[in-house]
């Protein structure tokens, strides 16, 4: 129920039953969700302090990870995302297309064309999306200009 809230743009009630999640209980759904909100909310120093709790929960996730990225770059702290988002790459045996686009977001802030495009070519192999869906996703903090 906490997705639907934040895919709803819900964010007090999804904040509420996150709250009411009791302690023995909060695996690692419980932090990407509450990554999630956080991402959403107001990416503050709060939310940098969640997403280090997180990930010395759960060093080796790459959707915790790519969200940190994206919160770095929020902030404008483009070598630290990068790093993120490298780490998220890989942290699994699988490649995210989220993280891939971001990686080719790094790749053209360090002027990177042909890296740039191979990420791109490899998020869109992840799912065919048209290239102009990748360019454009939601999690453009890293466009440049």
């Amino acid at each position: 129920m906490v997705q639907a809230h934040l895919l709803l743009g819900q964010w007090v009630l999804a904040k509420k039953q996150l709250d009411q999640v009791r302690m023995s209980e909060r695996g690692n759904d419980y932090w990407r969700l509450l990554s999630l909100y956080w991402l959403s909310v107001d990416p503050n120093d709060k939310a940098l302090s969640i997403h280090h709790q997180a990930l010395q929960k759960y060093p080796d996730d790459d959707f915790i990870w790519n969200n940190y990225g994206v919160l770095l770059g929020l902030k404008k702290r483009w070598g630290e995302a990068c790093n993120a988002f490298e780490k998220a790459d890989t942290s699994r045996l699988l490649k995210r297309q989220s993280v891939q686009i971001n990686l080719s977001r790094c790749a053209i802030r360090q002027n990177q064309v042909n890296l740039a495009g191979n990420y791109l070519k490899q998020a869109k192999e992840i799912a065919d999306l048209p290239l102009i869906g990748l360019m454009t996703e939601p999690q453009s903090c890293f466009n440049t200009g």
